[in-house]
């Protein structure tokens, strides 16, 4: 019978990843159509966050979907972050890694290494400008849409190389230059940390960027919405009770307890729960109290993920366990503590073999997208970053100790 259930009832929790644009998010109605209405009052707006409160699922998923509905025309989210590709560096051009970066981004898989060496000299408006001559001529040009740019993880334009103070200024001034164009809306995504360091630029900037939206984390409520309704809709419910006392563990994590519940802490540990279940499940399609009992404790479910992840990568690959983990310390994950993004090489990346890399793609613990005719990396989510660090850390004192018994 649970064979059974599992063929009938995909998982309904995304787990791991970010939501993207078709998936549906739940718990964030009420966020979403603020935000909307907000970027389309201002047409330049911040959204800003704690690390892991969701900021790109909420964009993906819910956000760009209830903007193109007002006929906004949406632009591939840029980032401002991405290592220059090495193919660019080895021809010796000169360009601005930043707005090189948000090229790349625009341009996505169209892009090829030739076209990289013709862009390096290009500005941010030449190249949006390009991109809507291209549009308006494939379109009816009395009735072209208003367009989106969509800044993500726009700390990034702070962590990466933070001493590169003349390079950020012409960056910022192409930005402002961008948006001072009127038919452009702009939505800034960034961590909340690092919105104050972003004073000394904002001169370039239409508004300043005084319109801003702050995501919190999932509240109780929300928490329930979206622990709850994804598994109604594939006719299972929780047990009375069930889904409120693990939420109420949820809400004790990382540190101390609080009210709220960060999204993908909830999905990691509710999509391993429905695979639990589902090798258990009972035939009235109930989770109880004794499947979350037997599940375990949920305090270390985005630890035992990772540690998972690099457990069936080198089983399937054979790369040393260490090896992995210090590409996760000193690659994936910035001396600021934010996500690193970095390119995919031919047959290795940053010093790990691509055999390596795609499995742990495959696992969901880093995600790999095509840009500009190439690959780049980053670790799935802001969330997993504390709890690699802290699986990490774990690990170097058992080498510790092992080594330490071994020289008694």
């Amino acid at each position: 019978m649970a064979a059974e259930l599992q063929n009938k009832r995909p998982n309904p929790y995304v787990g791991p990843r970010s939501f993207q644009t078709g998936d549906k998010i739940y718990g964030r109605d009420w966020e979403t159509e603020e935000l909307r209405d907000l970027v389309i009052a201002k047409r330049i707006v911040m959204l800003h966050s704690p690390s892991g409160a969701g900021k790109t699922s909420l964009i993906h998923a819910a956000l760009i979907p209830a903007l193109r509905a007002e006929n906004f025309r949406i632009l591939p989210p840029i980032r401002v972050g991405m290592d220059p590709p090495p193919a660019v560096l080895k021809a010796g051009c000169t360009f601005n890694r930043y707005v090189l970066s948000a090229i790349i981004s625009l341009g996505g898989t169209r892009l090829d290494q030739t076209d990289l060496f013709k862009l390096c000299s290009v500005t941010l408006p030449e190249y949006l400008n390009y991109l809507s001559s291209e549009f308006e001529r494939a379109t009816d040009p009395h009735r072209l849409p208003d367009e989106l740019l969509i800044f993500d993880q726009f700390e990034e334009i702070l962590t990466v190389d933070p001493l590169d103070r003349e390079a950020k200024e012409v960056f910022f001034a192409q930005m402002g230059e961008v948006l001072r164009d009127t038919p452009r809306w702009a939505l800034i995504a960034m961590r909340e940390d690092y919105v104050g360091s972003l004073e000394p630029y904002l001169h370039h900037i239409p508004t300043r960027l005084t319109a801003h939206f702050r995501l919190e984390k999932l509240d109780k409520q929300a928490a329930y919405s979206a622990l709850e309704e994804p598994v109604l809709e594939r006719g299972v419910t929780y047990a009375e009770g069930v889904a409120e006392r693990l939420i109420e563990q949820l809400v004790t994590l990382p540190q101390g307890k609080s009210e709220f519940v960060e999204p993908v802490q909830l999905q990691v540990v509710a999509h391993a729960l429905w695979e639990y279940w589902q090798q258990h499940a009972s035939e009235d399609g109930t989770i109880t109290g004794e499947h979350l009992a037997a599940f375990g404790d949920v305090e270390q479910a985005l630890s035992n993920f990772y540690d998972a992840c690099i457990r069936d990568t080198v089983q399937k690959t054979g790369v040393p366990e260490h090896e992995l983990r210090r590409w996760f310390d000193e690659k994936m994950i910035t001396p600021a503590g934010t996500r690193g993004i970095v390119y995919k090489g031919e047959r290795e990346t940053e010093g790990i073999p691509n055999t390596a890399v795609n499995v742990l793609d495959h696992l969901h613990i880093i995600r790999v997208e095509p840009r500009a005719g190439a690959d780049w990396c980053e670790i799935a989510h802001d969330g997993f970053i504390s709890a690699i660090r802290e699986s990490n850390r774990a690990f170097e004192e058992r080498l510790f100790e092992q080594r330490s018994r071994q020289l008694l």
